[in-house]
C-alpha cells in the first residue's frame, strides 16, 4: 500500500519532469533552427529560391508562435521545418550555381538608375526570362533552366551596354564643357601660399570643392561634392533657369529670363534624344530680367521633350542648363490617392533610423515635386516591416502631373527595399521586386536616391493596364470607392482608414518638413493608434493626435492635440467631377497643454513658433489643414443626387448617394 502510494505520488512529479525537459529540448530545438534559418538569411542563398525561402520562413514564424501559446512545439512539425529547410538549401545552391552570373547582371541593371530609365521594355522581357529560369529551376528542368539563365545574362548585358553608350554621348560632351574649369581649379590650388595675388583664384576653387558650401536642392536633395566653374567665359551669359507654365498634348510652353545685357541673339534648342539639339527659335537681344516665352507646337503626346537657351555675341555662345518636361496624353485620369508601398529587407541593419524617408513625386512641369516626409506615429522602415503610406497630392490631380519618382534618404543608415509597389487611387500601377539579401535589395543611402523616370512609370505593364482600362470604362479609376446598396443605389465611400491614413500622413510631414517645428515635437506616447477618429455629426468628423514636445532638460509633456474635420463637396454636371474636401477646425489641446504653455512662457521656446501658433487655442485665425481630392464621376451619377454624410456603421464613413441607374 506504501509503495502504491508512493508509486502514485511519484508520477505526476516524474509526468511534469518529462514535460518540462520536453519543453526545454524543444526550445533549444527551436532556437537552433532560428539561428540556422538566420545565418542562411545573411547569405545569398534566399534569392535563388525566393518562394522556397519565404514559405520556410513563414512556418518558422508559427512554430514560435505555437511555442509561445502550447510552451512545446510539436516535434513532426519541427521536423518539417527542419526538412524543408534542407530541401532548401539543396534547390538554391543548385540554381546558385546556375544562375551565379546572370545574378550579378540583374542586380546591376534593376539597381541603377541610368539602366532601367534607358530603355524599360528591355528590362522587363530581361525580368521575364529571369524569373521563368528560377521557376524552372524550382520544378527541377535544369538544362531548359541553364538556357534561359544564359539568355537573360545577355539581355541584361545588352542593356546595361547600350545604356552606358547612351549615357557617355549624353554626359560626356556635358563633362568636356567644365574641363579647363577643373584643369583651373587644380592649377589655383597649387598656387603658393606666399604669392598674395593667387589666394583668390584658390578661395573660389575651394568656395566650389567644399561640399558644405553648396546648397542643397540639386540630384535629389544631396548635394554634389564639386560644382565646376562654367568656363570657358567667352560669350554672354546664357539663362539660368528654364520653365514651362503650359502643356498639352501637342505643345509646351516655354518661358525664361534673360540675364545678359550684351548678347547678340538667343536660340532655343530642343531635344528628345539629348544627342541632336536642332534650333527651333531664334531671338534678336532681350532685354535683360525680362521674360521671353515661346510656345513650341505641333509636338507628339505623352513625350518627354528637352530645352537649352543659348545666347550668343561675337565672342562666342554659351548654352543654359538643359530643362525636360512632358506633353500631357488623353487619358484624363483624375488622381484622388497616391500611396508607397514598401517591404523593408528582412536582415540584420537592413532598416532606417530616426531619419524618416523623403518620396518625391512628378517634377519638371507647371509646379515642383510633391514632396512627403514619411512619418507615421509607429517605427516606420524597421527591418522586415512591410507598410503602405499615404502620399501628399500637393498640385497632383491628373495622371500626367505624375512623371517621375524618387526615394530619396538622407540619414547615414542604408535602407534595404526588397520590393515596393506605387498605387494610384488605391491599385498598384509601379511595382519593382528587387531580392531580400544584401546582394540584391536596393540600397538607399545618402549618396544614392532610387528614381524611377517617365518612360520606365508609362512602360510598365501595370501602369499601362489601369491607363486603358480607365479609357475603356470610364469611372474605373473611382471602383475602389464604390459600394451598392440592398435597394439598388450606388454610393461612394471613403473609409475612416484612408481619412486616418492621409491624416497621419500630412501631419507626419508636417512635423518633419520645417527644421525648427522637428526639434520640437514628434509623435509621442502612443499607448494605441497616433490618430483617432469619431463622429461628430453628419457633416463632421472628430480627430484625436498624439504628440510630443521635447523640452530640454524637462520632461517631454504629452501633447493630445483635437479637432474636428468638416466635409463637403463641390460637383461640376457638365464635367462630371466630383470635389471631396476635407478641412480641419476647432483646435484644441489636452491637459498637458497648460504645462506647455507655462514651460514656453519661461523663454524655453519661442513663443512665435509655427507649430505653436497652428495649435494655439487662443488664436483667432487657425491655419487649416486642407485635404481635397477629385474624382471622375460615372454616367449615372448625377449632382442633383449626391449628398454627403458620415455615417458611423460601420466605421466611420463619407457615402455619396447617386440613384440606381
Amino acid at each position: 500500500m506504501k509503495k502504491r502510494t508512493l508509486l502514485i505520488l511519484l508520477l505526476p512529479a516524474m509526468l511534469l519532469g518529462s514535460i518540462d525537459a520536453f519543453a526545454k529540448t524543444s526550445d533549444s530545438e527551436l532556437k537552433a533552427l532560428e539561428v540556422r534559418v538566420e545565418q542562411v538569411s545573411g547569405t545569398v542563398l534566399p534569392d535563388f529560391a525566393p518562394q522556397s525561402f519565404k514559405s520556410m520562413k513563414s512556418k518558422l514564424r508559427e512554430l514560435r508562435a505555437v511555442y509561445q501559446r502550447d510552451g512545446r512545439v510539436p516535434p513532426q512539425l519541427l521536423a518539417e521545418v527542419q526538412q524543408e529547410l534542407e530541401r532548401f538549401r539543396g534547390d538554391a545552391e543548385r540554381a546558385q550555381r546556375i544562375m551565379k552570373k546572370t545574378y550579378q547582371w540583374r542586380n546591376a541593371a534593376v539597381r541603377y538608375n541610368f539602366v532601367r530609365s534607358f530603355d524599360p521594355v528591355s528590362l522587363y522581357r530581361a525580368e521575364q526570362t529571369y524569373n521563368q529560369a528560377l521557376k524552372l529551376i524550382s520544378e527541377h528542368k535544369y538544362d531548359e533552366a541553364r538556357r534561359l539563365a544564359s539568355d537573360a545574362r545577355g539581355q541584361y548585358k545588352t542593356l546595361i551596354r547600350n545604356a552606358h553608350s547612351n549615357a557617355k554621348k549624353t554626359l560626356g560632351s556635358v563633362l568636356k564643357t567644365y574641363k579647363k574649369g577643373v584643369k583651373s581649379d587644380i592649377s589655383a590650388l597649387k598656387t603658393s601660399s606666399g604669392s598674395l595675388s593667387g589666394l583668390g583664384r584658390a578661395d573660389g576653387a575651394i568656395h566650389r570643392i567644399r561640399p558644405l558650401d553648396v546648397p542643397t536642392g540639386a540630384f535629389n536633395g544631396v548635394a554634389p561634392p564639386y560644382i565646376p566653374p562654367d568656363l570657358p567665359p567667352d560669350g554672354p551669359t546664357p539663362p539660368v533657369t528654364i520653365w514651362v507654365s503650359e502643356r498639352t498634348q501637342t505643345s509646351l510652353k516655354i518661358s525664361w529670363t534673360d540675364v545678359s545685357n550684351d548678347e547678340d541673339g538667343n536660340r532655343l534648342m530642343r531635344s528628345d534624344n539629348f544627342i541632336n539639339w536642332p534650333t527651333i527659335l531664334d531671338t534678336g537681344p532681350i532685354p535683360r530680367m525680362q521674360t521671353f516665352s515661346f510656345v513650341d507646337t505641333n509636338l507628339t503626346p505623352n513625350r518627354k521633350y528637352c530645352y537649352v537657351i543659348e545666347s550668343f555675341n561675337a565672342f562666342g555662345a554659351r548654352r543654359s542648363n538643359q530643362f525636360c518636361t512632358y506633353t500631357l496624353d488623353n487619358a484624363n485620369i483624375p488622381i484622388w490617392r497616391l500611396q508607397l508601398r514598401v517591404k523593408v529587407a528582412d536582415f540584420s541593419g537592413a532598416g532606417l533610423g530616426e531619419e524618416p524617408l523623403r518620396v518625391y513625386v512628378g517634377g519638371n512641369v507647371e509646379r515642383p515635386a510633391v514632396q512627403t516626409v514619411v512619418d507615421y506615429g509607429r517605427d516606420d522602415f524597421e527591418q522586415a516591416d512591410h507598410f503602405t503610406y499615404d502620399l501628399n497630392l500637393g498640385h497632383i490631380r491628373d495622371l500626367n502631373d505624375i512623371t517621375n519618382l524618387v526615394l530619396s534618404n538622407r540619414s547615414t543608415d542604408a535602407l534595404y527595399i526588397e520590393e515596393f509597389a506605387f498605387v494610384i487611387n488605391q491599385r498598384d500601377v509601379f511595382s519593382r521586386y528587387f531580392g531580400a539579401t544584401a546582394d540584391s535589395a536596393v540600397r538607399i543611402a545618402e549618396v544614392f536616391s532610387y528614381s524611377v523616370e517617365f518612360a520606365e512609370l508609362r512602360n510598365d505593364p501595370a501602369w499601362q493596364l489601369f491607363v486603358n482600362t480607365s479609357k475603356e470604362f470610364p469611372g474605373f479609376d473611382l471602383l475602389p470607392l464604390i459600394d451598392t446598396l440592398p435597394d439598388g443605389r450606388k454610393q461612394i465611400v471613403i473609409p475612416a482608414e484612408q481619412i486616418v491614413s492621409r491624416t497621419e500622413s500630412l501631419v507626419g510631414h508636417m512635423l518633419n518638413v520645417d527644421q525648427a517645428i522637428r526639434d520640437r515635437f514628434r509623435w509621442g506616447f502612443i499607448s494605441g493608434p497616433a490618430v483617432e477618429v469619431s463622429k461628430v455629426n453628419d457633416k463632421t468628423l472628430h480627430f484625436d493626435l498624439d504628440l510630443e514636445a521635447m523640452i530640454n532638460n524637462w520632461p517631454n509633456p504629452a501633447l493630445d492635440l483635437d479637432f474636428d474635420i468638416e466635409v463637403a463637396t463641390r460637383c461640376d454636371s457638365a464635367k462630371r467631377k466630383l470635389n471631396v474636401d476635407l478641412t480641419s477646425k476647432n483646435f484644441t489641446s489636452s491637459t498637458d497643454f497648460t504645462l506647455w504653455k507655462d514651460i514656453l512662457s519661461l523663454g524655453v521656446l519661442p513663443l512665435s513658433d509655427k507649430l505653436i501658433e497652428w495649435y494655439a487655442n487662443e488664436c483667432t485665425t487657425p491655419p487649416q489643414v486642407k485635404q481635397s481630392f477629385e474624382v471622375q464621376l460615372p454616367e449615372n451619377f448625377n449632382c442633383g443626387d449626391i449628398n454627403i454624410k458620415v455615417n458611423d456603421e460601420p466605421g466611420v464613413t463619407v457615402c455619396c448617394f447617386a440613384p440606381q441607374p
